[in-house]
């Protein structure tokens, strides 16, 4: 914009050329990178989201996941998304472009030069509510600072299951997953998955709960053949 050209334009450069029509590339973070982070921290995803929506009563359409990959620390100490264990926020979406927006990240220069972030913001705020618009039952909405600070990403992403194609954050698969969290109830999960399924196995280990019932077939099957028992 004007306001920063004039301003203190060595400041915001990194982030005005990023909101232009011009920079859309620098503007799009890697997907795949953000799809392979979900998918390889899928269970301590699904866990947060279960926890917020529990809090704060909002169904998983209405929650997004931020993520930050820029390391603004002085100490070296990595960016958010890539600490072990890595760090990132699930909130409510509108909080991030519905009134006084009070879930925003610190990430548009909002403290340097309020007029030229006031000047360039409204395309984030746009481009994020377009796409909560456009969400479907299977999506999760995501918020990416991407490692260069260039801009930002907005991304709907799935995720689905290897055997069954159930999407893994579909509301029936977050209501179950919740049965299992907080009622150590796991048949729902069950039931999705299917029964001795690589998904259900998972699922019920890394949440807490005990072998399936046909995980527990094979063990006494193996049983049964190399000891000549009746398990």
């Amino acid at each position: 914009s004007r306001e920063c050209q004039v301003g203190d334009w060595k400041a915001h450069k990194p982030f005005c050329r990023a909101v232009t029509s011009k920079a859309s590339k620098v503007m799009r973070f890697n997907e795949q990178s953000v799809h392979d982070f979900i998918k390889n921290n899928y269970i301590t995803i699904l866990e947060e989201i279960v926890k917020v929506s529990s809090a704060t009563g909002k169904k998983k359409g209405e929650l997004l996941l931020e993520l930050d990959f820029f390391d603004s620390s002085k100490n070296g100490r990595g960016a958010p998304a890539l600490q072990t264990p890595p760090k990132f926020k699930i909130a409510d979406s509108k909080g991030y472009f519905e009134g006084s927006r009070p879930n925003e990240p610190d990430w548009f220069y909002k403290h340097i030069d309020r007029k030229c972030y006031e000047g360039n913001v409204p395309m984030f705020v746009r481009g994020l509510k377009d796409t909560y618009n456009r969400l479907t039952d299977s999506h999760l909405l995501v918020l990416v600072r991407p490692p260069d600070n260039q801009g930002f990403g907005v991304y709907r992403m799935q995720l689905q299951s290897s055997t069954t194609k159930n999407h893994m954050f579909s509301q029936q698969t977050i209501d179950a997953a919740t049965k299992a969290i907080e009622d150590e109830d796991f048949d729902p999960l069950t039931s999705l998955f299917g029964e001795g399924s690589d998904d259900t196995r998972r699922l019920r280990r890394a949440l807490g709960g005990p072998p399936d019932e046909a995980s527990l077939d094979a063990v006494r099957a193996m049983l049964n053949m190399n000891f000549g028992g009746s398990f």
